[in-house]
């Protein structure tokens, strides 16, 4: 079947071209042949004594161009034309296509939702021979934030379908505020819903317009509002234009981060009541990722948040987590409840963090980040899975000290998800200079010496991290004489350094001894 597409319509390009040629050509024919009649005829009259005046024929001909080359370009338009006739027909056809989901002739505004979202035994399918959603009940308190997880295809994003109202349940019903979603108009539903994709489509027109895409009447103000907000500012103070800079097509100016901080800014112009995050940060580095997490922090407080994601760090940050598989909802629950519950989310989060039910790591699956540790850079593939059998998964609630500053430093920490901030102490107030994310670690002197902490690491997010205590990092020191090498040379290195550094601000060798 693809082949004879495909062959037809490799012939219909072929014809479309032997045609457009042939007509280009016999226009250029019949403009040469009309030359040649025009100067033979001219000729004949000169030389018989009609014309008596051969600067008439020579003007004549000069003037000839200004009317047969605009003959000639009749071919190109001709052209033309043929393509933007099979371009029209098709948009026609697509603009004919019958609207499927309209609103009923009685159908009622939806008030500002304010109670809770309800999908009630709720059967879904494009075609009756392959159903999306079975029997699926779900309810979604209003004001939280809850993510939708599972395998591709299970019935996620139709999920969110189904609530924006594309496509009708073929059984049972969707409710917002108790009122069945066919029952309201479109306008009044898909007014009150803010989306951030996965792939923002951005026009080719500028700053300002994009954001005002989805609100037209907003005034300036309301717009750079929104995108201070967004976190948008920094960037377009950097363009020569400012709001007015004409970003490209598809936003070729802009990175993915940026990108994606524009269509935040749309989300929050709109000010919507349920905010719909659909993979919206799969597609970006981790670092950037977690700089836009932690601007959605603030567009989702007081909103209905649905995230679909496949991400399950982040669907932890959620409070309710409803998982789907082949259609069906087979888990609802908060996370710390979905992780030890033994089912699909568990072994979804353990093969996507590498932990095992009993907290222990998984140590094929994270001995690769412990490469990076210059501490522990050099060891051995075997060498480093003992090390990973030895890390232990802590989690931390958002504001929650990891290490604090002055205490005694017991264990080395690697970060696996959500975000931390650094601090450090400034006479009577906190200083915060860094912020850790997915992959940073910290506390590598702990496994080494009991020296104080120099700094305070609190929790941004709920975050996860692995630790290692001094207690089992020294049980392998004795079982490894290749680990107790590259300590030993760690520990001269990070001295040599320190001691280049008292020399540069003019510190003798026995005032680093005192330091």
């Amino acid at each position: 079947m693809y082949r004879g597409r495909l062959a037809n319509s490799l012939r219909a390009a072929l014809r479309l071209s032997l045609i457009g040629q042939l007509f280009e050509g016999s226009i250029n024919l019949s403009v040469s042949i009309a030359q040649l009649l025009v100067l033979g005829a001219g000729s004949i009259l000169v030389i018989n004594g009609t014309m008596d005046d051969p600067g008439k024929m020579v003007t004549l001909l000069l003037l000839l161009p200004a009317v047969f080359v605009p003959m000639g370009l009749l071919a190109d338009v001709g052209q033309s034309l043929q393509m933007a006739a099979g371009s029209i027909q098709r948009v026609n056809e697509i603009l004919d296509e019958p609207v499927e989901i309209e609103d009923k002739p009685d159908a009622k505004p939806l008030p500002p939702v304010s109670q809770d979202i309800r999908v009630d035994n709720v059967n879904f399918s494009y075609d009756e021979d392959r159903p999306i959603l079975r029997d699926v009940d779900l309810v979604i308190p209003a004001g939280k934030n809850v993510a939708l997880v599972g395998p591709s295809g299970s019935g996620k994003s139709t999920i969110v379908n189904l609530l924006l109202r594309f496509w009708d349940p073929s059984e049972g019903s969707v409710l917002m505020d108790g009122q069945d979603l066919r029952d309201v108009s479109l306008q009044s539903l898909r007014g009150q819903i803010g989306i951030v994709f996965q792939d923002t489509f951005i026009f080719n027109s500028t700053v300002r317009d994009n954001i005002a895409i989805g609100r037209l009447d907003a005034t300036d103000e309301e717009i750079e509002a929104a995108a201070r907000a967004a976190q948008l500012d920094t960037f377009i103070q950097a363009q020569p234009a400012g709001f007015d800079t004409v970003l490209g097509e598809r936003g070729s100016r802009m990175s993915g981060g940026q990108r994606q901080r524009l269509a935040i800014a749309r989300a929050i112009l709109r000010d919507p009541r349920i905010l719909v995050l659909d993979e919206a940060t799969s597609a970006l580095d981790a670092r950037t990722e977690a700089d836009i997490l932690d601007t959605l922090k603030d567009l989702v407080k007081g909103r209905t948040t649905i995230s679909i994601t496949h991400r399950l760090a982040i669907a932890a940050m959620a409070d309710l987590i409803f998982v789907f598989d082949q259609g069906k909802l087979i888990e609802q629950g908060p996370h710390e409840e979905l992780v030890k519950s033994g089912g699909l989310y568990q072994q979804l989060y353990e093969e996507q963090t590498g932990t095992s039910t009993a907290g222990r790591v998984t140590a094929g699956m994270q001995a690769q980040r412990l490469h990076n540790v210059p501490l522990l850079a050099g060891l051995s593939a075997e060498t480093m899975t003992r090390i990973a059998e030895q890390l232990v998964l802590e989690r931390y609630g958002e504001g929650e000290d990891i290490v604090t500053q002055g205490d005694v430093g017991e264990k080395f920490y690697m970060m696996a998800g959500g975000t931390a901030d650094v601090f450090v102490q400034d006479g009577r107030a906190e200083k915060r200079v860094n912020t850790l994310k997915d992959g940073d670690y910290f506390g590598e002197f702990a496994l080494l010496t009991e020296q104080p902490r120099t700094a305070t690491v609190r929790a941004a997010t709920p975050l996860e991290v692995y630790s290692l205590s001094r207690e089992d990092f020294r049980a392998l020191l004795e079982q490894e004489p290749s680990l107790q090498e590259i300590r030993d040379r760690f520990i001269a290195e990070r001295e040599a350094q320190f001691a280049a550094a008292a020399a540069a601000v003019g510190l003798s060798p026995q005032d680093t001894d005192q330091a």
